[in-house]
């Protein structure tokens, strides 16, 4: 049977490698040389003879004639190598067949893995049938990568023909290299400047995909800001020429011009209408018709056809009739402008994707033009795709969500048509003298069933935007059918009619089946114009009109009105959609308050504090049909925020596939928040593994039980940290149950006026020294650290609202009776008055029933730190909002335990809602309590309590010798500073002992194995 050449994404674009190339310095010698040493391969490849050898077999070969002697790694027999074969991972001791790298008998430095399969395994996108793993073989080597650490940033993947190049980074683009092709110089340049071991080890490779990427980002910008200007110019002229219409239509009507203008130099560029049409027929020199007639007579042209011209019939609603278009007065000058776009090569310089993200970002623009318009100021911080939480998605996202929903439920599909029980075929067994064999029968059966499921698959984004899912969702529908179509011209021999016996298909219209499969609904009317543009645009061929959309992507509000049932019927007659994909808006609560009694009664999953995309969830869920698939991504606050509690009950419901947590790695470059992508099955949970990818840990891939997953939280966790959680949760007590109490400090509404630093403390004590009694020392969250504190000199204007002391009541604190405090408050108005948190006048903070704890033995800590920063207070500071303060019994035993190694790292795993960033994370009141402190013996509280004391007098101790230290610099006292430095060196080292006696001491009384250690420990 011969191979099919699938299609597939490149990582550079053949116009960058052809460039690259010619600056290649290489011989022809070289080259000879290079084709001689891997000619014996391509001959045995050939041959066929390839096919009586396994794996193992060739390995070794493969390693010696492709790595070593055709791309120049060096072997293991060298003083320092190049590649080894099945070098054990760092992380869990699995072997790829081959990694390459730096390495010699002390260190190792992995920078690429290869996984091999047998020749006979000619798709390597194809699902293993293993035991215990039915990974792709390209999803193998994507799981060997993180586990050899940060250098290891490529992936190749073989079946000792093909041989494909992936960035880590990306697992739906690679570079694909036949070894049988190696015989064409260009094709060997190619291999070689690609994959020898001077770009791998060198990083060169790495250089050349930045400098891709900055190529197209410059190319990008460059014709946005164009197209920007030339926009502007069009819609400045137009507004002046009709005042008959408003501003908004005109906008609208200048930029479908402009939308017409580009579809039809996207044509022109991929042969679809011919070349230059556009300067032919509009600005040739016409004195009796202006160009905005001759512009309207191409225009008609494209939407109806003129076969004199070549320009086939498209329709589709882009070019019909429009009366108020064609109505309007344009200048000449307007078409002569629009011409300067075509300098850019639409075939390759500007692509769909390029263009995707411009009609995105067009968005934004149209609503800054319409305020211009009518004279409101906007916001260029925030337009309209910011305050609608709207984000243009990278490609490689929309690729990826693609691949694993639409790809999980047409997997689904091949199953279910026995995929896996199809017979083995060999170029002998496809034909008999009367026809195909039974077996090849079996599997051209197979595939035309497969292909009508292929091409009946209902695929939605409710919230579409530009389209970006909906057309990623199209390339990969169309690379599918195109393999089920090579299969089936396969089995029934190229000679033959390839549809010939499928009655009821037409492959001509395949296009139309495809685009027909999606759908869309988004609430800007703009975005859904948009969106069936670039679907036009991807699906464009020169003999078929283009397909009407109206039906398949409206505009409304997915969240509060539109109805799905009733704009979809035929959807839903059959069960809903089979695929749900999208990237939902990012809108944050506080301006859902208009809808959230809608909200309320409408979603299951409702709460007040939950932001937009949330909702998106349940909806999805919603408009799925059993057994359908659903993949988002969205911020990844809900996996443990408790405004994500109902999403989460409600998705736990089902068989979730997968979830990819980006934690703090941003994912657009226009948004700051933090992502995940989550792949669901519409069908009962099943308590099956997850697989779980940890993006800000190199990708770090593992799985685990869903079982593990609760209203509660997220953990992502792999076998070896749940029995560290399941351990410490056995044997210890939630905080929260503890005799203590955890609150937050002051709240005052107004910080620049109740929060004052020395100079003004000094200057209202020496005006009235009765100032001192409502003055009060107080501590920020940054000023707070392990053990001890950098106080900043600020002081709180504490002019209370009165509080209880058991039974006693303490009355508010009367500002008239101290009137330089209040002249200096007076000078924050109107500020304090209209502030919310005041109270019974606008010079009192607000209510604090805890007021009178401050004055007692505490443990304070910041919310927001890069550690565990806690420390004991003794001496009555008050706190602001960024601090929280915790009291209680066992109070010195508790702060030895936060500020251990042990519990640090189990809050941050197990515990933690929010973390903020790689180093930074929330001490939240509410996860805190969830910690379980072991409740201790009397040895082992008296024990840490006495290094806590240690640790707090070492940490006061070296704090003054520092001031000391300070001094003698100043005082250029060498002497006194040698000697206090000497102190100080003694001291750090003692306070290292300590903390290090204290959690080892904390290991052990937790029960942490040596092995549990190195694991939390990095």
């Amino acid at each position: 049977m011969n191979r099919i050449r699938k299609k597939y994404n490149r990582i550079f674009k053949e116009s960058f490698i052809e460039y690259k190339l010619e600056s290649f310095e290489i011989s022809k010698e070289e080259l000879s040389e290079k084709k001689a040493k891997i000619q014996d391969f391509i001959n045995f490849i050939k041959s066929g003879k390839i096919k009586d050898y396994n794996e193992e077999q060739l390995q070794a070969r493969f390693a010696t004639e492709v790595f070593e002697k055709t791309l120049g790694y060096k072997n293991s027999f060298n003083e320092t190598w190049e590649y080894e074969l099945e070098r054990k991972t760092d992380m869990d001791g699995q072997k790829p067949d081959i990694v390459l790298g730096e390495f010699n008998s002390n260190e190792s430095k992995v920078m690429a893995v290869v996984e091999l399969k047998d020749f006979k395994y000619y798709d390597l996108d194809k699902k293993q049938n293993r035991v215990g793993d039915k990974r792709t073989p390209v999803e193998q080597g994507f799981g060997y990568a993180p586990k050899f650490g940060g250098n290891c940033r490529w992936v190749l993947i073989s079946n000792f023909n093909e041989i494909r190049l992936y960035d880590k980074n990306d697992e739906n683009q690679y570079e694909r290299f036949y070894i049988e092709d190696l015989e064409d110089d260009f094709e060997l340049k190619r291999f070689l400047y690609l994959l020898s071991k001077e770009n791998i080890l060198d990083r060169k490779l790495e250089n050349l995909i930045n400098l891709k990427i900055k190529e197209e980002e410059k190319i990008e910008r460059e014709f946005y800001t164009r197209y920007k200007t030339i926009r502007s110019k069009i819609v400045s002229q137009v507004i002046e020429d009709n005042r008959t219409y408003n501003a908004d239509v005109l906008i609208e009507k200048s930029q479908k011009l402009l939308d017409r203008f580009l579809f039809i130099a996207f044509c022109e560029d991929k042969n679809i209408i011919p070349a230059n049409s556009y300067k032919t027929m509009v600005l040739s020199s016409n004195e009796n018709v202006t160009k905005h007639e001759l512009f309207t007579m191409l225009c008609r042209n494209i939407d109806k056809g003129n076969k004199q011209k070549g320009i086939n019939k498209f329709n589709g609603g882009l070019f019909k009739y429009d009366e108020i278009l064609d109505d309007l007065v344009l200048d000449d000058i307007i078409f002569t402008e629009l011409i300067t776009l075509a300098d850019y090569d639409f075939n390759t310089d500007v692509d769909e994707n390029i263009l995707g993200r411009i009609f995105e970002q067009s968005i934004s623009d149209l609503e800054e033009l319409k305020n211009d318009a009518l004279g409101i100021e906007t916001d260029k911080k925030k337009g309209k795709r910011k305050k609608d939480g709207v984000f243009y998605t990278p490609s490689r996202i929309t690729r990826g969500i693609v691949e694993k929903s639409i790809g999980e439920y047409l997997n689904d599909k091949k199953l279910e048509l026995g995929f896996e029980k199809l017979p083995e075929l060999t170029d002998e067994s496809i034909e008999t003298q009367r026809g195909l064999s039974a077996k090849a029968e079996k599997h051209l059966t197979f595939w035309r069933e497969y292909r009508s499921k292929v091409l009946n698959i209902k695929v939605i984004d409710p919230a579409c935007g530009s389209g970006a899912f909906l057309i990623a969702a199209y390339d990969y529908l169309k690379k599918e059918l195109d393999e089920i179509n090579d299969r089936i011209a396969d089995l029934k021999g190229r000679t033959q009619e390839l549809f010939d016996g499928d009655e009821m298909y037409d492959a001509s219209l395949e296009n139309e089946y495809l685009i027909k499969c999606l759908y869309g609904v988004d609430l800007n009317p703009e975005s859904v114009e948009i969106s069936k543009l670039s679907l036009w645009l991807r699906t464009l061929t020169n003999d078929k009109p283009l397909t009407n959309l109206d039906d398949n992507i409206k505009s409304g509000n997915s969240i509060t009105e539109f109805d799905f049932q009733e704009e979809f019927l035929e959807v839903f007659v059959k069960g809903g959609f089979d695929v749900v994909i999208g990237n939902p808006p990012y809108v944050k609560q506080e301006r859902l308050k208009d809808v959230k009694h809608v909200l309320e009664e409408k979603y299951l999953t409702f709460m007040g504090t939950a932001d937009l995309y949330c909702y998106f969830y349940e909806l999805g869920i919603n408009i799925l049909r059993s057994g359908g698939i659903l993949g988002y991504i969205t911020s990844n606050k809900w996996l443990r925020a408790k405004y994500g509690t109902n999403v989460r009950q409600l998705l736990n419901k089902y068989f979730i596939i997968e979830i990819e947590d980006h934690g703090s790695m941003k994912q657009f470059s226009d948004a700051e928040v933090n992502t995940n992508i989550i792949i669901t099955k519409k069908v009962n949970r099943q308590n099956t593994q997850v697989r779980i990818v940890l993006t800000e840990e190199d990708n770090k891939i593992f799985e685990t039980s869903q079982s593990n997953f609760s209203k509660d939280g997220y953990l992502f966790l792999d076998n070896r940290l749940l029995k560290v959680k399941e351990k410490i949760d056995t044997i210890g007590k939630p905080l929260g149950d503890w005799n203590i109490e955890i609150n937050y400090g002051i709240k005052t509404g107004l910080n620049d006026a109740f929060i004052i630093d020395k100079e003004k403390y000094d200057e209202l004590v020496k005006k009235d020294r009765k100032n001192k009694e409502i003055l009060v020392p107080l501590l920020r969250g940054r000023d707070i650290n392990r053990y001890s504190k950098n106080y900043a000199d600020l002081y709180l204007i504490n002019v209370h609202n009165g509080y209880k002391i058991g039974i006693e009541k303490i009355s508010e604190i009367n500002i008239d009776d101290y009137i330089f405090v209040k002249e200096h408050l007076n000078s924050f108005e109107p500020k304090l008055s209209k502030r919310s948190d005041k109270g019974k006048t606008p010079y009192n903070l607000r209510n604090c029933a805890y007021l009178n704890d401050f004055k007692n033995q505490k443990i304070i800590y910041g919310e927001t730190v890069t550690g565990a920063s806690f420390f004991l207070d003794n001496d009555g500071f008050i706190i602001d909002k960024t601090a929280f303060m915790l009291l209680g019994e066992s109070i010195k035993y508790i702060l030895a335990l936060l500020n251990s190694r042990f519990i640090e790292f189990a809050y941050k795993t197990f515990y933690a809602g929010i973390i903020l960033s790689s180093s930074g994370f929330q001490y939240n009141k509410e996860y805190l309590k969830k910690l379980p402190i072991i409740v201790p013996t009397q040895e082992q509280e008296e024990y840490l309590t006495n290094l806590a004391d240690k640790m707090l007098e070492s940490k006061e101790k070296l704090f003054k010798l520092n001031k000391l230290l300070e001094l003698a610099i100043n005082d250029k006292n060498y002497e006194m500073q040698l000697e206090l430095r000497e102190k100080i060196e003694d001291l750090n080292e003692e306070i290292l002992d300590t903390d290090y006696a204290i959690d080892s001491y904390v290991y052990d009384i937790y029960g942490i194995t040596v092995e549990e250690r190195a694991l939390i420990e990095g």
